[in-house]
């Protein structure tokens, strides 16, 4: 901003910078006000004809003609709310990602930025701006000069305050597009900075900043919406104390994100609760290499980082690894003494491990031993292994189908308790207990599920002399106890 000297140009670029709602003279924000104006130097500000909406549903569709499958209203809160998969993608706000796959307080230190104060207008009519220019404009930055943006933002990220003068974001889409209203009438929006998490009610500010610039604007309006950061946050979790940028962008947070490393996207698997050991790192990246067999982990393919050991400890490699065929003798020798070593000790392990578990089924466990390596039953059939230390003789596995509003797939469904009182039967258990099969992420509805299950179970043949159902909550209780009082 020092090498404009026009005041103008200094309020045009501080509103550009200002997107990144920090203080102005910020570590690289004028980078990203250079984006800003070249982004509406190129061809404007676009909005999407008949709402933002239709840029989700232009993605799904794409996401859908490539053969993808969307699940929506259903809130993952760990990782074992998901389907198995080769690897997660998490497009959330880091604290979310460490409270959903475990990774205890990984991303404490990362830093929130100010919260924004928005405000929904359904108006008489255009916006009566003083500027002729503003007048055809989608985008409409409000400050009256640099330094009163300057304070404004200060005030919001560093003094801990609500700003006098706020500056303000403004978007009117029904200029740009006038399907958004009806005949006559127009939307606008408008949002200006808080602090994070603040309770406060920003309305008459921004309105009274708004009327410096639109003499009469109040007159015209018909109805309004606020929001501010605690409704934020309340929508969208990722937009932490209302900070809809998901994170500060201040220090080298604003290069660095979310993690102050040289491998800033990756994260760390869940530690075995059966053997500790150190974690590792994962790569953050959305395809992975073929040969490797990756690990549930935030964001990755569970490919190993440069330089990581197969201990999962980060290590330079050894200097002797590069070309074995020309190791000095004495290395050489010192080699083969450490692997006689490390040899021994794999020896001495073996002899320590308790002899293998036998299953307590005089014939096996059915549909184990024919079942390829790595790889499940298919949708509605079910297959059995031993229990290991669960409280139970047998775990009978089955796949539910996802649920279809385009298919009728209550038959795999119907399939999965039959099939699995088959197995049982061959077990010869007789007592099953079952839980709600394809309503957790597969988003089988409740009602329907509870009806095939218990018509299921009850008119299927079988030695079993009780089956129970597991349930979650108590909708889902509610659902299977009124299916069962029929």
């Amino acid at each position: 901003m020092r090498r404009f000297r026009d005041e103008k140009a200094r309020t045009l670029f501080a509103g550009l910078v200002a997107h990144v709602m920090a203080p102005l003279g910020g570590f690289a924000t004028s980078a990203i006000g250079l984006v800003f104006a070249l982004a509406a130097h190129a061809r404007g500000w676009p909005v999407a004809r008949g709402g933002s909406q239709a840029i989700s549903d232009a993605l799904a569709g794409y996401l859908t003609d490539l053969g993808g499958t969307l699940h929506t209203d259903y809130e993952v809160k760990r990782l074992d709310d998901l389907p198995p998969a080769r690897a997660y993608v998490f497009d959330t706000s880091p604290t979310a990602l460490a409270r959903i796959a475990g990774l205890g307080r990984y991303y404490d230190d990362y830093r929130y930025g100010p919260g924004v104060f928005k405000i929904d207008y359904a108006l008489d009519g255009p916006v009566p701006w003083t500027a002729e220019e503003a007048r055809a404009a989608g985008t409409v930055q409000i400050g009256a000069d640099s330094a009163e943006i300057g304070a404004a933002l200060h005030a919001a990220s560093r003094a801990g305050r609500a700003p006098e003068r706020p500056f303000l974001i403004t978007v009117q889409p029904s200029v740009a597009d006038p399907t958004r209203a009806p005949e006559g009438k127009h939307v606008f929006w408008a949002y200006g900075h808080v602090p994070n998490g603040w309770t406060g009610d920003l309305t008459d500010a921004i309105e009274r900043q708004l009327e410096r610039f639109a003499p009469g604007f109040r007159d015209r309006v018909l109805a309004r919406a606020t929001a501010g950061p605690p409704e934020l946050a309340a929508r969208n979790a990722n937009y932490v104390g209302g900070d809809i940028a998901s994170g500060a962008v201040s220090g080298l947070q604003i290069l660095l994100r979310p993690k102050l490393s040289l491998f800033p996207y990756a994260t760390r698997t869940r530690p075995s609760t059966s053997a500790p050991r150190p974690p590792r790192r994962v790569p953050a990246c959305t395809a992975c290499p073929g040969t490797t067999r990756p690990r549930p982990s935030g964001a990755g393919c569970g490919r190993p980082d440069p330089g990581e050991g197969r201990d999962g400890h980060d290590r330079a490699p050894h200097p002797h690894h590069a070309r074995p065929g020309r190791h000095h003798p004495r290395e050489r020798r010192r080699h083969r003494q450490r692997g006689q070593l490390l040899a021994a000790r794999r020896r001495r392990r073996r002899r320590r491990r308790p002899p293998p578990r036998r299953p307590r089924h005089p014939a096996g466990v059915p549909g184990a031993a024919r079942l390829p390596l790595r790889q499940g039953p298919a949708t509605g059939r079910a297959v059995a292994t031993t229990a290991g230390d669960l409280d139970a003789r047998w775990v009978i596995h089955t796949v539910g189908p996802v649920w279809s509003a385009t298919e009728d797939r209550s038959g795999l469904l119907a399939s999965c308790y039959r099939e699995s009182l088959r197995v049982a039967d061959e077990l010869g258990a007789r007592t099953v207990a079952f839980p709600a099969i394809s309503t957790g992420v597969y988003r089988w509805p409740m009602d329907d599920a509870a009806r095939i299950a218990i018509t299921t179970v009850r008119e299927t043949r079988t030695s079993v002399e009780e089956a129970r159902f597991v349930l979650f909550d108590d909708r889902a209780y509610a659902a299977f106890a009124e299916q069962a009082a029929h």
